[in-house]
């Protein structure tokens, strides 16, 4: 047996869901992951003289094009809880047989896609306008607002971030964004100044502490649902390597990569992020749970 390895770009989520009513109209017309449509443009469209009637519509797929969708979409945006794959065969199949696989590694390979790599220069910009924004305010200044056309494009796109301010090796303060709704700069100005002055557990930083501390910046990508079975969630748990959000009702809380440090056990892990979102360690109602990557610097 020969097994060719072949390495392909993911197609467009949005691209692929448009092909889907196509499908169903005409089993000639295939939708395939690993098909030559890795760029739409390069895609040529013949009208066709005759439609084929589909011979399987219902059997490997189902025949109604809004059921179709909604099972495309659920492959594509992992609803199938599948494990991160290693390595992927494709055989010609059905989507009843391979369509879950498929969609865990189209969703795998987007979300690297999606991890922008910081510059060093980035990084330091962003570590000093952190220490400029915690002394305007010990200064007494009410405001800080940095001018955004000061800094380069890739700084000014809106993240998300996780600001950890640290005293010899000992948490000083947190906070954080799970959702990215204002330009980076101005996230990471924020949300310094709020760990130095607003995280309840501790008094406002004085400027002997300022000396002290080391600022820790987290950037985060847009987070991604995952199983919400708590027996799936242990199983699927990578320790040192998966973060995760937490969110019942009005409580959230988020463990970042780093938490792993101190909590081995997945289980372990899972009930101190409750705790940590103000829930039972153990209770589990209408739990929605995500994760999302980061890059983390200091």
């Amino acid at each position: 047996m020969i097994v060719r390895a072949v390495r392909f770009r993911p197609i467009p989520s949005s691209y692929l869901r448009q092909l889907i009513p196509s499908i169903v109209a005409a089993e000639g017309i295939w939708f395939h992951p690993l098909l030559n449509l890795q760029y739409p443009q390069h895609v040529k469209v013949y009208p066709m003289t005759t439609v084929r009637e589909p011979a399987v519509a219902g059997t490997f797929y189902p025949n109604d094009a809004a059921t179709f969708r909604a099972l495309i979409s659920n492959y594509l945006d992992g609803e199938a809880g599948l494990d991160r794959p290693k390595t992927i065969i494709a055989p010609h199949a059905g989507y009843i047989y391979s369509g879950a696989i498929y969609g865990t590694w189209h969703l795998t390979e987007v979300s690297k896609q999606n991890v922008y790599k910081w510059s060093l220069a980035d990084k330091q910009t962003l570590l000093q306008l952190a220490r400029k924004a915690i002394r305007s305010s010990l200064e007494g200044e009410k405001s800080f607002n940095p001018d955004l056309n000061l800094f380069p494009e890739q700084l000014k796109r809106e993240r998300a971030t996780f600001v950890t301010l640290n005293i010899a090796g000992k948490l000083r303060g947190c906070i954080d964004s799970l959702q990215a709704h204002r330009p980076l700069v101005l996230e990471v100005s924020k949300n310094v100044q709020a760990a130095a002055f607003q995280d309840t557990r501790f008094s406002p930083l004085s400027h002997e502490e300022f000396q002290q501390m080391d600022t820790h910046i987290s950037i985060l990508t847009q987070p991604r649902r995952l199983p919400a079975s708590q027996e799936d969630l242990v199983s699927k748990l990578q320790p040192r390597i998966d973060s995760l959000i937490i969110k019942e009702g009005a409580h959230q809380a988020t463990y970042l990569p780093s938490a792993w440090q101190h909590i081995l056990d997945p289980r372990q892990f899972i009930a101190e992020l409750r705790v940590k979102a103000g829930l039972d360690a153990q209770g589990w109602q209408n739990t929605e749970v995500f994760t999302y990557n980061v890059e983390e610097f200091y």
